[in-house]
């Protein structure tokens, strides 16, 4: 009963943990409104299953709550996979823009100097 109450402990903090992270997956969501991500995390525990495990600690539940964690993990490392690929693609635009202000401002400054 005690191994359940500290594992219902770090399922609690890894709730919260998921919670924080669908958060900010949302607000850089909303800094780059034009950039579709799909990105949910969730950790799936039902309460029932919570209770169950906790009252009837068996193997059966312990195989699904671990089976939901792997699930969870799984969908968190993608979307962790997508962020990269998102940021390399960010990257390299920032540099592609970066590049091209510099030949607009040496355009500037060649139509500046013929005036």
């Amino acid at each position: 009963m005690l191994s359940s109450a500290i594992k219902h402990s770090h399922i609690d903090r890894a709730k919260t943990a998921v919670y924080q992270a669908q958060h900010q997956l949302q607000r850089f969501q909303a800094e780059l409104g034009d950039i579709q991500l799909d990105a949910e995390l969730n950790a799936n525990f039902s309460e029932l299953i919570s209770f169950a495990d906790f009252f009837f600690d068996s193997l059966i539940f312990d195989w699904i709550v671990q089976s939901r964690i792997d699930s969870s993990l799984k969908r968190t490392v993608d979307v962790g996979n997508q962020l990269v690929s998102l940021l390399k693609t960010l990257r390299a635009s920032r540099k592609q823009t970066e590049a091209q202000i510099k030949a607009l401002q040496a355009q500037r400054e060649a139509l500046i100097r013929q005036a």
